[in-house]
């Protein structure tokens, strides 16, 4: 291991940009929306009771194979605070959906839930309900077929004209922590082993100050604190949308 740095967390708070990243297999995210056809075929066909009972059903489906998806790719529940939680919770307290949207996607869960005592829906209504999981789907479109997990980080939005503190950090969905970071920091940032608010990077080279004054330096995270990758988190899904 090479010669560690401590440095101030409110450096995860500066300016988030997205800095790159891949693009998800397009069928895994399509999907949803060919089941979501299945209940626009019922309601556009003169549906019987028992065929509007099967579209809510469907819609339903249509909410659980998106949120698996998602969870596929951001692993919900390895988000610092998120375990144990539901993945629609999840969805919910990242932001990712708006309140009178996310009323009616639990409409629809308690409708399917509550099947035993079952009162068939108008066709205006499951309409409608209709109509809100499709805003769903174009709402999570983004983080469905694209997981942008590079990003640059930046003090005052003076980053281009390299006057200022800067990170780029490569964030892992799969555990929430960063694999990578580089950046230009003030040494009024870099404090004492185990500080309080406070992460480790472990150098890749050694530490050069810059004609500017700021420390350059490239590594990889020893540990940083879980409100700060919360934080990330929250950001990330804000922006993403």
């Amino acid at each position: 291991m090479g010669e560690e740095i401590w440095i101030s967390t409110d450096v995860l708070d500066f300016h988030f940009d997205s800095a790159g990243g891949s693009f998800v297999d397009e069928s895994k995210w399509k999907r949803q929306y060919e089941i979501w056809s299945h209940t626009e075929n019922i309601l556009e066909n003169n549906p019987s009771e028992h065929d509007l009972a099967c579209a809510i059903f469907q819609l339903k489906r249509t909410i659980d194979f998106r949120e698996k998806h998602l969870h596929d790719l951001y692993s919900f529940h390895r988000i610092p605070t998120c375990a144990g939680k539901q993945k629609y919770e999840i969805i919910e307290e990242m932001g990712i959906v708006k309140p009178i949207l996310k009323r009616k996607l639990r409409e629809i869960r308690n409708l399917v839930a509550h099947n035993a005592a079952f009162e068939v829906q108008g066709i205006v209504r499951i309409q409608e309900l209709h109509e809100f999981v499709w805003y769903f789907l174009r709402a999570t479109d983004s983080l469905s077929a694209v997981i942008a997990n590079n990003f640059t980080l930046y003090e005052d939005n003076i980053f281009w004209d390299d006057n200022g503190e800067w990170l780029e950090i490569s964030l892992n969905f799969e555990g929430w922590n960063i694999d990578s970071i580089r950046g230009d920091i003030s040494g009024e940032r870099m404090l004492n082993k185990d500080v309080k608010n406070s992460f480790g990077v472990s150098l890749d080279r050694p530490l050069m100050k810059k004609s500017n004054g700021y420390h350059h330096f490239v590594g990889s995270i020893i540990s940083v604190p879980e409100k700060p990758i919360y934080n990330l988190a929250k950001r990330y899904f804000s922006m993403q949308r």
